[in-house]
């Protein structure tokens, strides 16, 4: 060729290829890849299936799991929420941990402390931010609970009915006028089959067998002195230490802080260990 030179056409050709997208994973071919990357063991394999079916994150289509619309807007909620949630690699190393917890190589207090410390709290904190704030006509997202005609013993307004699987009416009663019963918990309501009408719920596990008697560590929130608390819970006699001023212990600061008495000391899943010294 040399410069200036004219070139003709000879010929011209054109070729369409499609990338094809990686095949959806069957049932057997999902539990292949979760055991060569570490994700649960082989009796979490079918309830996690299970788990993923039942609430329509995936549908089974011509034998393959496939993602639905809310599966996939959970999951990118999630990656921009709580990321390290969705990484193989994290899910594998706390189950390897859950593991020694098992074997007695691990004492699973210190372990669940510590995680809650560095990471859960921090992240759940964090992908709270990430939440739609509910308004009273849901213009932004945020999803209006229905009313219902029983009355708040507190405000004498109208309750919401908070959707739940977890009881019979698959929903329970809620103030959304920031009532709180008199122990402090927020003021909900249960129905009641025997009696047929709602009630607050019976905190029988929180009832003293014996009064409560003062020690001489301080609260981790106001300083007041905490008291030992024995409570009856699945038939054991159990105890914790909590702030002595009924009237502190109703906010939300003091929500948790309270120490749990398990082998023989004291810790709080956001206070950690208390020291004989403190």
């Amino acid at each position: 060729m040399q410069q200036q030179q004219t070139l003709s056409l000879t010929q011209a050709n054109s070729e369409q290829k499609t990338t094809q997208p990686p095949s959806r994973y069957s049932e057997p071919k999902l539990v292949q890849l979760m055991e060569r990357k570490g994700i649960g063991r082989p009796s979490t394999y079918a309830p996690t299936i299970k788990t993923i079916k039942s609430r329509g994150y995936v549908e089974l289509v011509k034998g393959s799991l496939q993602a639905t619309q809310v599966g996939m807007e959970v999951d990118q909620f999630m990656g921009g929420a709580l990321p390290e949630l969705l990484e193989a690699d994290f899910t594998a190393q706390m189950e390897s941990s859950l593991d020694e917890i098992a074997e007695g190589n691990q004492e699973w207090q210190d372990y669940l402390i510590g995680w809650n410390r560095t990471y859960f709290a921090p992240a759940l904190a964090k992908a709270m931010q990430a939440l739609p704030e509910p308004t009273s006509n849901g213009s932004n997202g945020g999803k209006v609970l229905e009313k219902s005609r029983t009355k708040c013993p507190g405000c004498s307004q109208p309750m919401s009915k908070v959707p739940s699987q977890k009881v019979k009416k698959k929903y329970f009663l809620k103030c959304e006028e920031g009532c709180t019963a008199e122990d402090g918990r927020g003021l909900v309501m249960f129905w009641s089959d025997r009696d047929s009408n709602w009630q607050l719920p019976k905190a029988k596990s929180d009832q003293p067998t014996t009064p409560a008697e003062l020690t001489d560590y301080p609260c981790p929130v106001c300083k007041q002195k905490l008291e030992v608390y024995k409570y009856q819970k699945d038939g054991q006699i159990k105890q914790m230490l909590r702030c002595s001023d009924p009237k502190s212990r109703s906010d939300k600061k003091h929500k948790n802080a309270v120490y749990f008495f398990s082998k023989g000391r004291w810790w709080s899943p956001k206070h950690g260990e208390l020291s004989n010294s403190t």
